[in-house]
């Protein structure tokens, strides 16, 4: 993205930590979605951090793909599709029980 806006090439040593911060940015972003979505699923909260997680996981295929920075999910082992799921399954239980935690400080 810096090459496309800037046309200037980025270092390759400077390529781990552009990852970690967009990758902590996206997920900052998400976790607000997350915190609008909450608002709107009080039956169903103890399944949205899982569904989260999930969900997480699938837009970076629908917005990766078509970018050519990840092939579709087929085209990648099993193996390496199921250690991804479990890592974003987690991380959407976490974000939830994290809502959670703060919420029942504000009555909600």
């Amino acid at each position: 993205m810096i090459e496309g806006l800037l046309g200037r090439p980025v270092p390759a040593k400077a390529i781990p930590v552009l990852t970690q911060v967009m990758h902590w940015s996206y997920g900052s972003v998400w976790g607000g979605a997350y915190a609008i979505t909450r608002k709107s699923a009080r039956g169903r909260i103890r399944l949205l951090g899982p569904l989260f997680g999930l969900g997480v996981w699938a837009a970076s295929y629908i917005q990766l793909v078509p970018l050519g920075i990840y092939e579709p999910p087929w085209s990648y082992p099993l193996s390496s599709i199921a250690d991804e799921i479990g890592y974003h399954l987690p991380s959407g239980v976490t974000v939830a029980t994290a809502y959670n935690v703060l919420a029942r400080g504000d009555g909600a």
